[in-house]
């Protein structure tokens, strides 16, 4: 697990770290961790939960993922174009903390008993291969493209632990890592930034019939632009990226809810494809 550093730069994230410490505080992130232990949701907010912000909401997410104490698997990244910002109400990027317990391999099988509210996402994972250097200055796209180890077809089942009918205010789903749920690989990708330099086109089949298509262009016109932007605001919150970590980062505008007993296929253009069951 990766070891978790509280430093924080900004007035509203440090306003809150003043504030987590409260009873009130306390009992929001124990609520999201023992929701995400017992695979269950919340069913509607306590009146004494109050997260006034992203920043609020964000503190949160890191504690609840301490609080949980299981190895990370790293980050995941959503709402990464203005389509998906404006189904998912933000206003930009979100992110939100990952475990190495809800990774899975192509061909896979996740029970639909115990998912929350499933949603597919047709992504790529990225895993640091080597430390970012320290410094003041932002990452660049050459920064992290010098920095990844390996890049993966990947599929998110997204899950939240609000239900989809009753979702609070966006910070408290970026309290809860903002769905982050399982993730599936499929083949590792062979000369990726080539590969995203042409673009991979993406179809997904649920049942064998053709259900929504993107492109790795969806995501800010190249899947590393994310990791750019995530490198970064984990910098300012003193979380930076480690070896090791892999982030999914966001979808290639496609997202399914899934079924009980949904056989999917994620095809990615010459790339193969990932094969999922949710019986």
């Amino acid at each position: 697990m990766h070891e978790t550093k509280q430093t924080y730069h900004t007035a509203a994230e440090a306003t809150y770290t003043d504030a987590s410490a409260s009873t009130n505080a306390i009992s929001l992130v124990q609520a999201l961790a023992q929701a995400r232990s017992n695979c269950q949701q919340i069913q509607a907010l306590q009146p004494h939960w109050h997260l006034p912000d992203e920043a609020a909401g964000v503190q949160t997410m890191l504690q609840v993922a301490d609080s949980l104490g299981w190895p990370r698997l790293g980050w995941k990244i959503a709402a990464t174009n203005p389509l998906l910002q404006q189904k998912l109400r933000t206003e930009g990027p979100v992110f939100g903390a990952t475990f190495q317990r809800f990774l899975r391999h192509s061909p896979a099988q996740v029970v639909h008993q115990q998912l929350l509210d499933p949603v597919i996402e047709c992504e790529f994972a990225f895993t640091l291969g080597r430390e970012l250097p320290a410094q003041e200055a932002d990452y660049s796209f050459d920064d992290l493209a010098a920095a990844i180890g390996s890049v993966h077809t990947c599929v998110e089942i997204a899950e939240c632990r609000f239900a989809h009918l009753a979702l609070p205010p966006v910070p408290y789903i970026m309290a809860d890592g903002f769905a982050s749920g399982w993730y599936v690989l499929g083949e590792p990708v062979p000369d990726w930034q080539q590969a995203f330099l042409r673009g991979v086109r993406v179809q997904l089949l649920r049942n064998g019939e053709a259900h929504s298509q993107g492109s790795s262009m969806d995501v800010m016109g190249h899947p590393l632009q994310p990791l750019v932007w995530l490198a970064n605001r984990l910098r300012r919150l003193g979380q930076p990226l480690r070896v090791g970590d892999m982030v999914s980062t966001g979808s290639c505008n496609i997202l399914c809810r899934a079924r009980a007993g949904d056989r999917f296929e994620a095809i990615y253009e010459g790339l193969g494809k990932i094969e999922l069951h949710t019986p």
